[in-house]
């Protein structure tokens, strides 16, 4: 791990490949451990990243290639982010103007949507950029701003 006198950064790289997926929330649970983070935002990133990385190997590499993605993992003045960086078509996640409906029924709805909603939901900051050939996604999520909203990283009540 390179770490600096404010903070601490490390990355992995994956294949574009499903199964690689459990390989970074690994490495998530021990960045998380190492740094001391809350269990609450460690599931929160991996629930995101889950999602940002499944979505990018299912459909961000139509060539059917193998394709490196690295996922960067920082943490440095009471915020934690992730950021992961693929040379897949371009993709921003942010842009989809269609919310999903989520007030009808699970067989009316249209298919899509509720995993970049969700990952919307746990994260305080999600941010795209477009680099020459790369797609970069950051995640962001602040330590402490789900305890002071009397709420855990998912948005849920903290009842106790």
């Amino acid at each position: 791990m390179a770490a600096s006198p404010d903070g601490a950064e490390q990355e992995i790289r994956i294949l574009n490949r499903l199964d690689q997926i459990a390989e970074v929330a690994a490495f998530v649970e021990v960045f998380g451990s190492a740094n001391g983070l809350p269990g609450d935002i460690v599931n929160a990133l991996n629930v995101a990243l889950d999602e940002v990385l499944c979505n990018a190997i299912s459909y961000g590499f139509p060539d059917g290639g193998q394709h490196a993605i690295t996922v960067r993992l920082g943490y440095q003045g009471g915020e934690a982010w992730a950021e992961v960086v693929d040379n897949g078509i371009p993709f921003d996640p942010l842009a989809s103007s269609a919310a999903p409906d989520v007030g009808t029924g699970l067989h009316d709805r249209r298919v899509g949507g509720l995993g970049l909603l969700f990952m919307r939901h746990l994260m305080d900051d999600v941010a795209y950029r477009r680099e020459g050939h790369f797609n970069r996604l950051r995640l962001r999520k602040t330590i402490g701003a789900s305890t002071a909203r009397g709420e855990d990283a998912t948005g849920a009540a903290d009842d106790s």
